[in-house]
């Protein structure tokens, strides 16, 4: 998910995976075009495999935020079906970041979508889950300046006329998490972030592991 139109009025953040249903359905047409070609109608069967992936990928969804009606307009594509929807900003009081855990090779990893948090209940913003903490970390803290009506230099310019507690609170948590781990500390820091995001004791384990595997890349990087 990443942010595809930004001025003083709008912002436009997309989420798209038909990259894969691209490459999946060019793939179920080679091989139908070889295996029809050939006479293997078994091959021809297995290649639908790569026809039911393509569909499955066909997924979009793209947010406007549009500071002049003071909604968030969203579309949704989901499998060849259309939503969309209005969200006025009084009624936004959350980006929440969800996690999870990935699958296959990624079991281990941490992966994140952001969701709207509203009154009338929580709106995902992507369908699909990926990595990178600290990028939905800024891009959760970018739209929440913007539907609160707060300057950002992103956003035209300037300096943000007021603070954001809630980024701000997080990134001293993040900090503190980063100190406690240098020092080698790694309980206290689960236990900090456990009471500090009331999360239970495997969210905050697997919270404080990705900013660990995060220390380590830069310290490796460097």
């Amino acid at each position: 998910m990443k942010i595809v139109r930004q001025t003083p009025t709008e912002i436009v953040v997309r989420d798209s995976s038909i990259w894969i249903s691209v490459i999946c359905g060019a793939g179920f047409l080679f091989i139908l075009t070889m295996t029809a070609r050939d006479g293997n109608w078994k091959g021809m069967l297995g290649s639908s495999l790569l026809l039911v992936f393509a569909l499955a990928w066909l997924r979009r969804s793209t947010f406007s935020f549009d500071a002049g009606a003071q909604k968030i307009r969203w579309r949704r594509l989901r499998v060849l079906r259309l939503a969309s929807g209005e969200i006025p900003f009084s009624a936004v009081q959350d980006i929440r970041i969800d996690e999870t855990l990935g699958s296959g090779s990624g079991a281990n990893t941490s992966i994140y979508r952001p969701v709207i948090v509203t009154a009338g209940g929580d709106v995902p913003m992507a369908d699909v889950y990926s990595s990178g903490y600290d990028h939905f970390v800024r891009l959760r803290k970018t739209l929440l300046a913007f539907v609160r009506g707060e300057r950002t230099p992103e956003a035209g310019g300037g300096t943000m006329g007021s603070v954001n507690p809630d980024a701000d609170r997080a990134s001293r948590l993040d900090q503190s998490v980063r100190a406690l781990l240098r020092e080698g500390r790694k309980v206290d820091a689960i236990l900090l972030v456990q009471r500090e995001d009331h999360l239970d004791l495997t969210e905050a384990t697997f919270r404080v592991n990705q900013i660990d595997s995060q220390m380590r890349d830069d310290k490796e990087g460097s």
